[in-house]
Order: C-alpha cells, then structure tokens, then sequence
C-alpha cells in the first residue's frame, strides 16, 4: 500500500502556481511622503490602495487584480496648506482616507470615502474634523493629560 501511495504521489498531476510578476512603478515623485507604519498600503478583496502626500496635496491609488491594474491617481485634497500622515481603511467597495493637514496648533483632522475603489467621480467631499490638540512636549505631560482626562470622566 505505501508502494502506491508513493507512486500516486510522484505521478499525480499537480497544479503548479505561478508567481505574479511585479512592476514597480513610482507614484509620488521628489517630496512626496507616506507614513510607513500606518495603514498604507492597504489591500481589499483584489483591490490594492496607496496614498502619499505632498507639501498640500493628498493622492490615491487605486489598482485591481491584486495591484496589476492601476487607474489613474486621484488627487483627492490640496493646495490648503501641508498635507502628512495620510492613512488608509478599505472594506468592499468602500475606500477610507484620513489625514492632517496644517502644522502645530493649526493642525486638522480631515476625512474622505469613496465608494467604488477609488473611481475618480465617487469621492466624497473631504470633511474637516476638527483641530488636533497639541499636546506639550515634556516628558511625562501626555500621561498627566490623560490621567486627567479620565478623571474627569470616573
């Protein structure tokens, strides 16, 4: 029995897979940042996103078949002052884009969706969530301003 069971083994046909092939293509350019350890790139079902920022602008990519077909970049934010920290959600056929925009105390929160992988015409108009507190930079001011922050709510 072990004699046909090697046999079968060595003899049945198997499907081999093949390796995707890889092009490397740059999408920013000289100035251009993404925030590595965040959430970007992100990959939803066989769509794959990307975005960096400028000094003001917000740009997506949006790529099918797992990355191998890429529709044109979106600028999806710019020209209101430097743009960082650009991160990226996606679920289905919906893309989710938060980033800041501004510096220091001027610093805001901004949010955008679209809701067919990234298609030019389905953004929504990005939406202004508020200033983000600065928060000083001493050692050990952050846990203070939290330890009160929860006190406040106990």
């Amino acid at each position: 029995m072990l004699k046909s069971l090697v046999a079968m083994t060595i003899l049945a046909p198997v499907a081999a897979l093949a390796a995707p092939t890889c092009d490397l293509t740059e999408i920013g350019g000289p100035g251009a940042s993404i925030v590595e350890e965040g959430s970007n790139p992100v990959v939803s079902g066989p769509w794959a996103y990307a975005a960096y920022t400028t000094s003001d602008k917000v740009v997506v990519l949006a790529a099918a078949g797992r990355g191998a077909k890429q529709k044109p970049l979106q600028t999806i934010f710019g020209g209101r002052g430097k743009s960082s920290n650009v991160r990226l959600a996606a679920a289905g056929d919906y893309l989710y884009v938060i980033w800041l925009n501004g510096i220091g105390a001027n610093a805001h929160l901004w949010f955008a969706a679209n809701s067919a992988h990234g298609s030019a015409k389905k953004w929504a108009t990005p939406v202004d969530l508020g200033a983000v507190p600065v928060l000083p930079a001493r050692p050990g001011a952050r846990a203070l301003i939290l330890r009160r922050l929860f006190q406040a709510h106990d």
